[in-house]
């Protein structure tokens, strides 16, 4: 059995089911249980992703937690307290739950898990993939420990649920939070790389293929190259890191069909997307139409698929 786990309130039901569907539809030959981290859903939403589920008869179930855990942690229009659900896995799934792969619901596996699930982390609580700003010294000045333990990006971890528990790991990570409210830039994320840069096994990008990793000049050491351009050519998972998502009508990310292509297999395919932001939107509306009309050439901040594979031959 592979235990994935996602903590998501009301607001990210709809990216939720869009990656359960992707799990779903690539590991069918595997028997996955998807375990939802919430304060409490309504009962439409609960049933829309059982149904997903059930389409796929794999097994689904809810864990509440009680939010009044989280009322003093950090938050702001992007982050909800929702974010900070994993934190808790460790203590309120089934204790003899071994092992469970933590998904951001930004996120979306193309490929089969399976071998990702199995990695042997030399008893290291979590696996994890560098952040997208993980060489950036300002990390290692902020969070006070040195660069080379490195700093992960918090959307997918391979949790090794025994570790956490024999550490109370759950605990020392609230504690740190509670303690340094005002220095957490990147709130639950920064926590978790405070608490367990010495505890951590780093993993390949392409586990967790995050939108700077298309970029022309990226924010990660040359060092990591090789293996970020392998996480942008065939990621097992894409995390759509910017505010801007793929249900977002102005996005421009270059992997966005992708999660489309999922997002067409729930009830809410045939939905319109959202816009982020009228302004923006109207923007790039604008933005569009002159580069149709060859006035202003449209330059997006990553690379376009071709272009990146053009860059990437090399």
């Amino acid at each position: 059995m592979i235990h994935i786990v996602c903590g998501i309130d009301d607001k990210f039901v709809m990216p939720c089911g869009v990656l359960m569907s992707s799990v779903f539809e690539n590991n069918k030959n595997e028997q996955i249980e998807f375990h939802v981290i919430t304060a409490g859903l309504k009962n439409e939403s609960t049933n829309s992703l059982q149904k997903i589920a059930d389409n796929y008869n794999q097994r689904l179930s809810f864990v509440v937690v009680d939010e009044v855990v989280f009322k003093d942690c950090p938050t702001n229009t992007y982050i909800s307290a929702a974010a900070y659900n994993r934190i808790l896995a460790a203590n309120i799934l089934p204790p003899d739950m071994k092992r469970c792969l933590y998904l951001d619901a930004d996120m979306i596996v193309t490929r089969n898990v399976r071998d990702l699930y199995n990695v042997n982390m030399d008893n290291a609580a979590v696996g994890v993939v560098i952040d997208q700003s993980g060489d950036d010294i300002r990390h290692f000045n902020r969070l006070g420990y040195s660069r080379e333990k490195g700093y992960f990006n918090s959307g997918l971890l391979l949790m090794d649920l025994e570790v956490w528990r024999e550490k109370e790991l759950p605990n020392k990570v609230l504690e740190y939070i509670d303690s340094h409210k005002g220095n957490l830039q990147f709130h639950d994320q920064d926590a978790l790389n405070a608490v367990l840069y010495d505890d951590t096994y780093y993993l390949p990008m392409k586990y967790n293929s995050q939108f700077s990793f298309l970029y022309k000049n990226p924010y990660i050491d040359k060092s990591r190259w090789q293996d970020m351009y392998e996480a942008a050519e065939h990621p097992v998972i894409i995390h759509y890191t910017n505010k801007i998502k793929p249900w977002h009508r102005e996005c421009i990310h270059p992997y966005k069909d992708i999660w489309f292509e999922y997002y067409k297999k729930t009830e809410w395919g045939k939905n319109k997307l959202r816009v982020y932001s009228k302004k923006g939107y109207m923007k790039i509306l604008i933005k569009e139409f002159l580069n149709k009309c060859g006035i202003r050439k449209l330059n997006p901040p990553t690379m376009l698929r071709e272009e990146f594979y053009k860059f990437y031959q090399h």
